[in-house]
């Protein structure tokens, strides 16, 4: 049985790094967003990005999503179009640590056809990210 959430698990933030020695986005995103949070969110991340994208070489990311919750259909929406940007950019492999079933069917819907697999912890996720 999973424990409930609470309120604190409900506040939005995200931090976002660049590995330019391994051409990685890492980020991790916590509780439910806004779409203002999405924007501020997106914008941040094609900042900090765009070395890796300048390279014009295909991409990778690792997403620590354990404190994300499954987020409102707007949102999700607001997810689908980020990672179509993202794909066309160079994205090409996701890997992300969340438990809930729940949330890997959003993201599963939300991903497109960019190459993504759910871990239970950030080892055996940054594994598969980088054979």
């Amino acid at each position: 049985m999973q424990p409930q959430q609470t309120s604190g698990d409900l506040k939005p933030g995200y931090d976002i790094r660049v590995q330019l020695d391994h051409n990685e986005v890492h980020q991790t995103c916590r509780g439910l967003w806004t779409a203002d949070t999405m924007r501020t969110f997106q914008a941040e991340a094609i900042k900090l990005a765009a070395p890796i994208v300048q390279r014009r070489k295909p991409f990778r990311s690792f997403a620590d999503l354990s404190s994300f919750v499954t987020q409102t259909r707007e949102v999700g929406d607001m997810m689908t179009a980020y990672f179509a940007l993202s794909a066309k950019f160079g994205l090409e492999r996701v890997a992300v640590v969340n438990n809930s079933a729940l949330f890997r069917l959003q993201y599963r819907r939300v991903i497109g056809d960019i190459d993504a697999e759910f871990f239970s912890n950030r080892g055996d996720a940054l594994k598969w990210l980088r054979q």
